[in-house]
């Protein structure tokens, strides 16, 4: 039996056994618990089946193997198989360390659930034995053992229960889940399943939500089913005020489908709840057991229908701070760090940090700040370096501030230059130069004796990726080249002094001007002409090509367009609509937001085509019994398409659906006379013009009869 046929007759995941006793085999495979098997594929080894065999480790054997008892297997209804020998469809056989299942060629109905028991040791005869273990294995047919859930779910609002009912082959997992989150997850073995049975899975619920029962079974069969339980929005909108010495207002907005309101509250070495009636109250205020100068946490839940919503957490305090002390921790050349405390039972929201420099230290700019926090420890940045500053610390909570703290005082370090030169201004130069120009440092950053500037660039998109060192403090300027056209490039500048190299400005972004593009012709046809051109930058370009038709050659009409083409990487274009062998003049103009610059010019000549529509005016006569004489005008100018050099002139019986062609050669050929024609006959007359390239488009036919 190949491998296609085998993966037919296990409907169940097959694994290798890991040699853990008891555990089920069929046609050399092991079966996990609870597999499904088609119960047409089992039969007695004489017939030339397959036996499904429950494999243990005990194996005292003794003569012919019958006498010892290594396990039982059970029908569905429970009852146990006959021994082999004692009749019956299905019924068992025991050998050493195993003891099989068969069945004959008529039991195909006996289909459902079969336990095999396995004892605590191997013992003589067929008495009632100590059941150590226990396997199951699901005979089915192959429509057999599929699982569906019957009906809807349902919800028992008092019970706050769920059921789901599933029909079909049992179900050995049951998985309930909330909102897509499993919530509860278990095995069913079903000892008495049969292929119609019903069976009932129930979960108790808390919550509102999307719930879903899934049923499966090893077959593999699963099936799901889905209800919307329904209950109270949470409330939002919720705040807790201090509103007096031990008491704590709670606001909310009132929330959809509610009936009244559970709050509840903990801290201060105590906790309790208070049930609010009615689902329009949206405040209510909390008075027993708080202390004050405590904080409280508080939650509110809606209630409905014996179901809650979601938690919704606020927070509430009590009285105002002691007085922080603080001290300083550590220093660096633009940061200041410090801690501090507050006396035990303090309850706080928020600490304000208040800073100010000494301007009788260094330069005389003024720098103060301020900053609101809730940890007990900060960090103050941007601060200027070689600076002295004082320093307090403010504590508050809802009911008010503390006193200010004690003054610390600390001094910053040296370093680079904490600001960048200012103003810094670029100026596009060329295609591929911009110059750069900046003022001094502030005093206050300078942070030593500016030796010189760092000036960066890169393209924008890229970044920096170049620098160029000027020296000298008095140079105030430099001109970037080399740069590629239609590029923007990013810019800063940095002042450098003996220390390191300082804080860079702001990046200026500046665009430099397009190159002229250098334009050629690819090919040509009858109606298109294709172009390409080098590119004139990276970015922010647009292209318009242009084009005119030189009226001196061929027709006169005028045919002059142009069409733009947006992003700098297009550098092609195939123009169409032409008209045939004409010359036409191009050119390809580059252009971004500071100018544009044109291309050569080039004169390409467009491809002779067949004549796009027939001769004008074409009539027909008849001049004696046998003759017709034809006569034709102009094709219009536009659509000859290149010289004509003739006319074709097609003929027949009318109806007959037989032609001639006559040719007429010379352009200023409007003529010409069809003979040996047969009298009292009408004739069906078209004609074409010729050029270079074929034959044109026919006239509409003409009739003419001949006279007799």
């Amino acid at each position: 039996m190949n491998v296609a046929s085998l993966s037919l007759l296990f409907w169940s995941l097959v694994e290798v056994h890991s040699q853990t006793f008891p555990y089920v085999s069929f046609m050399g495979q092991t079966l996990a618990n609870n597999s499904y098997v088609d119960i047409s594929e089992v039969g007695r080894p004489e017939d030339g089946g397959e036996s499904v065999r429950c494999i243990t480790d005990l194996s005292t054997c003794c003569s012919g193997g019958q006498g010892i008892h290594r396990g039982d297997w059970y029908f569905p209804d429970g009852t146990r198989l006959n021994f082999a020998g004692d009749g019956g469809n299905i019924y068992e056989f025991r050998a050493a360390q195993r003891v099989d299942l068969h069945r004959t060629n008529n039991a195909n109905s006996s289909t459902g659930i079969y336990r095999c028991d396995i004892p605590t040791n191997a013992v003589h005869g067929d008495n009632d034995i100590s059941v150590r273990d226990t396997v199951y294995v699901g005979l089915y047919t192959a429509s057999g053992g599929d699982i569906s859930i019957s009906g809807d779910l349902t919800f028992d609002s008092d019970e706050l229960t769920l059921t789901c009912i599933s029909t079909g082959g049992p179900a050995t997992t049951v998985t309930w889940t909330r909102d897509s989150i499993t919530v509860t997850q278990g095995t069913e073995t079903v000892l008495n399943g049969t292929e119609t049975a019903n069976y009932t899975h129930t979960l108790t619920i808390a919550t509102a939500g999307n719930y879903t029962c899934i049923v499966s079974n090893n077959k593999p069969s699963s099936a799901s089913a889905t209800i919307t339980v329904t209950g109270p929005e949470a409330p939002a909108g919720v705040t807790a005020v201090q509103d007096g010495p031990t008491s704590i207002l709670v606001s909310w907005c009132t929330s959809s489908n509610a009936t009244g309101y559970t709050i509840s509250y903990t801290g201060g070495g105590s906790s309790g709840s208070e049930t609010v009636s009615g689902g329009d109250t949206n405040s209510y205020t909390l008075t027993a057991g708080l202390t004050n100068g405590r904080t409280y946490t508080l939650s509110i839940v809606a209630t409905s229908n014996n179901l809650a919503s979601d938690t919704v957490t606020v927070m509430a305090v009590g009285l105002v701070p002691g007085q922080p002390t603080a001290s300083l921790n550590s220093t660096t050349a633009t940061t200041i760090f410090l801690s501090w405390s507050v006396p035990s039972g303090s309850v706080v929201d928020e600490y304000v940090i208040q800073w100010t420099r000494d301007t009788s230290v260094g330069c005389s700019d003024e720098d103060a700040g301020s900053a609101t926090i809730t940890a007990t420890s900060h960090t103050i940045p941007d601060l200027e370096e070689d600076s002295r500053y004082t320093i307090t610390v403010t504590a508050s909570n809802g009911a008010g501030s503390s006193e200010v703290s004690n003054t610390v005082t600390a001094m910053t370090e040296e370093a680079a230059p904490s600001a960048p030169p200012s103003p810094v201004s670029v100026m596009v130069e060329s295609t591929t130069s911009i110059t750069v120009q900046w003022g001094s440092v502030p005093c206050i950053h300078q942070n030593g004796d500016i030796t010189g500037y760092s000036v960066q660039y890169g393209v924008m998109e890229s970044g920096i990726t170049e620098t160029v060192t000027v020296n000298g403090a008095s140079t105030t300027q430099t001109t970037i080249s080399g740069l590629m056209s239609s590029t923007t490039y990013t810019i800063r500048v940095a002042a450098v002094n003996n220390q390191l190299i300082g804080t860079y400005s702001s990046a200026e972004n500046e665009l430099t001007e397009v190159a002229v593009p250098v334009l050629t012709v690819e090919s040509t046809t009858a109606t298109s002409i294709s172009l390409s051109w080098t590119s004139a930058g990276a970015e922010g370009v647009s292209y318009e090509v242009e084009w005119q038709r030189d009226t001196s050659v061929g027709c006169t009409d005028e045919d002059t367009d142009s069409t733009t083409i947006t992003g700098g990487s297009m550098t092609s274009y195939n123009i169409t609509g032409l008209e045939e062998d004409s010359r036409y003049a191009v050119t390809v103009t580059a252009s971004n937001s500071l100018g544009d610059e044109t291309s050569n010019q080039i004169t390409p000549m467009t491809m002779v085509s067949r004549p796009t529509s027939a001769p004008m005016s074409v009539t027909s006569s008849s001049t004696s019994s046998s003759t017709i004489t034809v006569v034709w005008g102009e094709v219009p100018c536009a659509d000859q398409n290149g010289a004509i050099t003739g006319y074709s002139v097609q003929y027949g019986v009318m109806g007959s659906g037989n032609t001639q062609t006559m040719t007429v050669n010379g352009a200023d050929m409007t003529q010409t006379t069809i003979e040996n024609l047969m009298s009292s006959t009408t004739y069906s007359i078209e004609v074409a013009a010729v050029n270079g390239a074929g034959t044109g488009e026919y006239s509409e036919p003409k009739k003419s009869t001949d006279t007799s």
